[in-house]
C-alpha cells in the first residue's frame, strides 16, 4: 500500500508539471575560475571571476555579498581589485546572478607583509582516448603537471559502471560490458587548486570494428589575459589556448606557432613568443592569430615620471678660529618604479670645484673651497664616506657596493663650503647597461647652494 501511494504521488506531481506547462529550462550560471587566495599588504589584489551559463542569452551579473572593506567587483566583468592594508585573513563570498538564478563562492585571503608566491593549479597535458569495445580492456594513462612540482591526486567526476583510476598514478581502467556511449569526467588536484577533463568513450560490440574517431575541428583561440595593466619598461606575457570541435577549451598552444601584432609599438612591442613590453604611456591592442582564428588582447601602458627633490640648507663660510659643522641635506627619487633596472645616480661637482691628484696619485678635491660627503650604507659598512672615493670623469658616481641599484630612493649629503657664493650641482639619474654605459636617462635636477660670507662678530 506505501509504495503504491509513492508511485501515485509522483504520477500525479509529474501530471501537475506537465499540464501546466512547467518544464524546467533555465540552469544557474556555472563559477569556472578558482580564487586567489593571496594577497600582499600594499599591494593591489585582483581576482578576475570567470562563469557561464547554459543560456547563452542570459546577462550574467556579478556581486560581492561578503567582503573586507575597500574591496570592489565589476558588476559586468566580474574583476575583483583590493589593495590591502594590514595582515590578516579575509573572507569574500561572490554572488553570479542570470537575472532568475545565481550561484556563489565562497574563499578566505591570507594577506601577509611580505609577497605570497601564488599557488598555480595544475595541468593535464594528455589527450583522452575515446573509443573501446566489449569485452577489452581500456586504458588511458592521464598525466598532468603542476608549476610548483606538488603531489598531485587524480579521480574520476563521473564514469561508467566499474571504472577506476589509479589516484597517484592516474592510469584509468576498465573493461566494458555493454556497447554505447559513456561519459567520463577527470580531476587532478594539487590538494588547493585543480585541473578537469570531460570526454565520452564510445564502446563498440565485440563483433564491430572500432568507429572512427570524431574529427578534431579548430573552432576558436583565446588569450590569458584578455587585459593587461602594465608599467613602462615592464612586460607581461600572453597565454594561447585552442578551442576544438570535439576536445573542447584547454589545449595550450606552443607560441611560437602563433603570430603576434601589435596596434601600436610606440605603446606596447609583443615579440614571437607573445611577451608584451610596456613602451609609453597609452592603450593597445595585440593580435593574436592562429590557424586562421583570432583573439584580442588589450593593453593599457601607465607610466610615472621619476622627479628629484632636494631642499639645499643655506650655507656659510665657517669662523677660522671655530669651525662649523658640515651640514646635511638629502636629496630623494620620487616614483622610482625602475627597480628592477641598473640604476645609477650622477652629481656633478659644482663649477670651479676641479678634484686634483694629491702626492700618492689619488683624486682629492681641493679643501680650499668645498668638501662633501654621502652617506652610504652596504654590507661591510655604514657611514660617511667621502665623495672622492667615487669620482669618475668629473662626477661623482653612485650607486650600490657592487655597482647596481641605489640602496634607497634617497641618499643623504654633508657639504662645508670655505668660500662665499653661488654653487650650482647637476643631480642625473641614468640606466646604464652591464658595462655602466649610459643608456636612457631617467630624471635630472640643477641644486643651487647659496653661500654666506663669514661676518665677524662685534666686539
Amino acid at each position: 500500500m506505501k509504495k503504491f501511494l509513492i508511485v501515485l504521488t509522483v504520477i500525479t506531481l509529474a501530471s501537475l508539471l506537465m499540464g501546466a506547462g512547467c518544464f524546467i529550462s533555465n540552469l544557474p550560471p556555472t563559477i569556472t575560475s578558482y580564487p586567489v587566495k593571496t594577497a600582499t599588504v600594499g599591494e593591489e589584489y585582483t581576482y578576475d571571476v570567470e562563469a557561464t551559463d547554459s543560456d547563452i542569452e542570459d546577462v550574467l551579473t556579478y556581486y560581492l555579498t561578503a567582503y573586507p572593506n575597500g574591496m570592489n567587483i565589476n558588476s559586468a566583468t566580474g574583476l575583483i581589485k583590493w589593495t590591502p592594508a594590514i595582515e590578516g585573513d579575509y573572507k569574500v563570498t561572490v554572488k553570479v546572478s542570470d537575472g532568475d538564478l545565481d550561484i556563489t563562492q565562497s574563499f578566505t585571503i591570507a594577506v601577509k607583509d611580505e609577497p605570497v608566491i601564488p599557488n598555480e593549479p595544475p595541468e593535464i597535458t594528455t589527450s583522452a582516448i575515446t573509443s573501446g569495445k566489449v569485452g577489452e580492456t581500456y586504458t588511458y594513462d592521464v598525466n598532468a603537471t603542476d608549476p610548483e612540482e606538488d603531489t598531485l591526486t587524480y579521480s574520476l567526476t563521473e564514469k561508467p559502471l566499474d571504472m577506476s583510476i589509479d589516484p597517484i598514478t592516474g592510469v584509468i581502467k576498465w573493461t566494458p560490458t555493454d556497447a554505447g556511449i559513456f561519459l567520463v569526467g577527470i580531476k587532478v588536484s594539487d590538494g588547493e587548486l585543480c585541473d578537469s577533463q570531460s570526454f565520452s568513450i564510445t564502446v563498440a560490440k565485440a563483433d564491430e570494428e572500432e568507429p572512427e574517431p570524431d574529427p578534431v575541428v579548430l573552432v576558436g583561440i583565446a588569450v590569458e589575459p584578455e587585459t593587461m595593466e602594465l608599467v613602462k619598461r615592464k612586460s607581461g606575457t600572453i597565454v594561447v589556448t585552442a578551442c576544438y570541435e570535439v576536445r573542447g577549451w584547454g589545449a595550450t598552444l606552443d607560441p611560437t606557432e602563433c603570430l603576434f601584432l601589435t596596434s601600436d609599438s610606440k605603446v606596447a612591442t609583443v615579440d614571437e613568443e607573445g611577451v608584451v613590453t610596456a613602451v609609453g604611456a597609452g592603450t593597445a591592442n595585440i593580435l593574436v592569430s592562429y590557424e586562421k582564428k583570432f583573439a584580442t588582447l588589450g593593453v593599457t601602458v601607465t607610466y610615472t615620471p621619476m622627479e628629484i627633490k632636494a631642499d639645499m640648507p643655506l650655507f656659510e663660510v665657517p669662523d677660522p678660529l671655530r669651525p662649523l659643522l658640515p651640514k646635511g641635506f638629502r636629496v630623494e627619487i620620487v616614483a622610482n618604479d625602475d627597480e628592477d633596472e641598473n640604476v645609477l645616480f650622477y652629481f656633478t661637482l659644482p663649477e670651479g670645484i676641479v678634484p686634483v691628484s694629491d702626492e700618492f696619485g689619488d683624486t682629492i678635491l681641493p679643501t680650499t673651497g668645498y668638501t662633501m660627503e654621502w652617506y652610504y650604507e652596504g654590507k661591510e659598512y655604514t657611514g660617511w664616506v667621502d665623495l672622492t672615493e667615487f669620482i669618475v670623469d668629473d662626477e661623482v658616481v653612485l650607486g650600490s657596493e657592487d655597482g647596481s641599484l641605489l640602496i634607497d630612493e634617497f641618499v643623504f649629503f654633508k657639504a662645508m663650503f670655505f668660500k662665499a657664493g653661488t654653487y650650482e650641482t647637476t643631480v642625473e639619474v641614468w640606466i646604464v647597461d652591464e658595462k655602466g654605459k649610459k643608456v636612457e636617462k631617467l630624471c635630472s635636477k640643477v641644486i643651487t647652494a647659496k653661500v654666506l660670507p663669514y661676518i665677524p662678530p662685534e666686539n
